[in-house]
């Protein structure tokens, strides 16, 4: 039990909820609505907001990841295992960054979406 509660706080706690919203930002990606062609279930904001807090997950599970593994594991000291630790680590900050920059390309969406709802060029404000 004790195992499987330290993979949780190692890996899980990032893994499990990414795998949850991959699998449903598939099915909205792909979900066409109302019939109208080019468009989709999945709108830009929400996008937006999954990707920053994904981002905060990632960065948040690598933190937890190395105080887990400085303070809990001392027994399992070795060369490799310290290894293996540091490629964990690097990996949950390598899909941080990645979820960062889809909360880019996120963002330009989201504000594509704002100025084509506006019919102009330019940030559309209350006023339009």
């Amino acid at each position: 039990m004790e195992c499987r509660r330290q993979w949780y706080l190692r890996v899980g706690l990032a893994i499990i909820p990414d795998c949850l919203s991959t699998f449903f930002l598939l099915l909205l990606i792909q979900w066409p609505t109302d019939g109208v062609k080019g468009y989709r279930a999945m709108h830009p904001v929400a996008l937006l907001a999954l990707s920053l807090v994904m981002s905060g997950v990632y960065a948040a599970q690598a933190c937890l990841h190395v105080l887990v593994f400085s303070f809990k594991e001392p027994a399992y000291r070795s060369e490799a295992w310290e290894k293996v630790e540091c490629a964990e680590v690097g990996f949950q900050a390598a899909f941080g960054l990645l979820y960062l920059g889809m909360a880019g390309f996120a963002g330009l969406a989201a504000w594509r979406w704002r100025t084509g709802k506006a019919g102009q060029v330019g940030v559309a404000g209350p006023e339009n």
